[in-house]
């Protein structure tokens, strides 16, 4: 059990979901539970929630909840693990796909476990450039990831309405040009660093993921007919995964500008560019 003698909630005011409501409703509800301060705090522009993360991650007892998406989320821990990465944070899920949430509080309750006290260190993922360094709680992904996620994200999802939006727009994917560590030219559909096994409620990246054990999982597809990559959708919305490769790191070049997205957020990784990813072990402190 964790002390917890500060609690900080962020939420954005022109978010499409239910941030502001779902931040005083969490604040109500903990303030009934827990003699601490609590403090509700509206995020004003893009960066903001770094801007907290870093202000705060020296407090060691001080929970930062975001009241948003995994996006903003993703700023958050941003904020906390480039500074002192001493505080604890956790995401209120107000956006519409809510990955990183619905795989960790399957079969329970955030606020439960914050009365508890019930605070453990998970793995962050870490994307590396000569130029970037960022982190991200749960996914890393390019090609059809960074193309079409975003649509996923915006719209109210069920299993027949996310296969479909990813046919609808998987003719305009670009494929992933890169050079491994060892020299060898590989063209990918889809490549996934993965710390959580689920993206977009019904993607299945994996069935054995463990957010506590060092270790990444890589979904890959390499570049095939139209029919392969459709194939390869099919089954990870159906069944699953089930033999994702793990791995603690990953280094390779792309070829040509390439768009990543980590957890919510999108970036432009230029053509040349050497790109390490690694598996950060248990460095987020975060309610489990």
């Amino acid at each position: 059990m964790t002390t917890i003698s500060k609690i900080i909630i962020t939420y954005n005011p022109v978010s499409t979901g239910p941030s502001k409501k779902n931040a005083l409703s969490l604040r109500r509800q903990l303030a009934q539970q827990l003699s601490v301060p609590i403090k509700v705090i509206q995020t004003t522009h893009v960066g903001h929630n770094i801007e907290i993360g870093k202000k705060h991650s020296h407090e060691s007892e001080t929970l930062l909840l975001s009241s948003s998406g995994d996006g903003a989320y993703n700023e958050l821990i941003n904020g906390v693990l480039s500074g002192e990465n001493k505080a604890i944070t956790a995401v209120i899920p107000s956006g519409n796909a809510n990955d990183h949430y619905s795989y960790l509080y399957s079969g329970t309750t955030l606020i439960e476990k914050i009365v508890q006290g019930s605070v453990k260190k998970m793995d962050a993922l870490q994307l590396e450039t000569a130029t970037t360094s960022r982190y991200a709680h749960s996914y890393i992904g390019f090609g059809l990831t960074p193309d079409i996620g975003k649509k996923l994200t915006e719209t109210k999802l069920t299993p027949g309405k996310e296969i479909w939006l990813v046919l609808r727009h998987l003719f305009s994917t670009r494929d992933i040009l890169l050079t491994r560590a060892d020299g060898r030219k590989e063209r990918y559909d889809s490549l996934v660093f993965s710390n959580i096994g689920k993206m977009s409620k019904f993607l299945k990246l994996s069935t054995s993921a463990d957010v506590r054990d060092g270790l990444m999982e890589i979904n890959k597809q390499k570049d095939g007919s139209w029919a392969d990559l459709i194939r390869h959708l099919l089954h990870l919305s159906i069944a699953g995964n089930n033999s994702a490769p793990k791995l603690a790191q990953s280094t390779f070049r792309v070829r040509r500008d390439t768009a990543v997205q980590l957890d919510g957020e999108v970036l432009t990784i230029p053509s040349g560019t050497q790109v390490q990813v690694f598996c950060r072990k248990r460095i987020l402190r975060t309610i489990l």
